[in-house]
């Protein structure tokens, strides 16, 4: 299993029916995911907040077709792990993220922001101007 933790984003904010249209099946096998785009994505190299305030790098895949947008957005967490070790270093006196154990706190608070991700991504999603008409999880 990869160690690396990837976090999509789906945004998908459609402002007229969506008649027959030929779509692309795309597949990233570097960020671990494939989507249907109307077209190629174009795909920018950016950066993602973390919730714990970790800067990931990250890419958005993107496509549009007429006033209809598309986006998938994928961070990269694979390095939290050193960023979380790195900033445990520098922590004040009696700060919370540094007290504990490398299990759950401390220096191993890197792990309850990728357990959290997939929850804090759709959170930012949610209080965008969308709404939401189904939200489910599957294996």
């Amino acid at each position: 299993m990869r160690k690396t933790a990837i976090t999509c984003v789906l945004a998908l904010l459609v402002t007229q029916p969506v008649f027959a249209q030929e779509w692309t099946e795309y597949k990233s096998v570097g960020d671990g995911f494939q989507a249907q785009f109307p077209g190629q994505p174009r795909v920018v190299e950016t950066t993602w907040k973390s919730q714990a305030g970790f800067s990931l790098p990250a890419r958005v895949y993107s496509a549009e077709r007429g006033r209809e947008r598309y986006s998938v957005t994928v961070a990269d967490y694979s390095g939290i792990e050193a960023l979380g070790k790195e900033k445990a270093k520098t922590c004040p006196a009696g700060a919370e993220t540094c007290l504990g154990s490398a299990n759950l706190s401390g220096v191993g608070y890197w792990k309850h922001d990728t357990r959290g991700a997939p929850l804090y991504a759709a959170s930012l999603f949610l209080k965008r101007d969308v709404k939401l008409s189904e939200m489910f999880w599957n294996q």
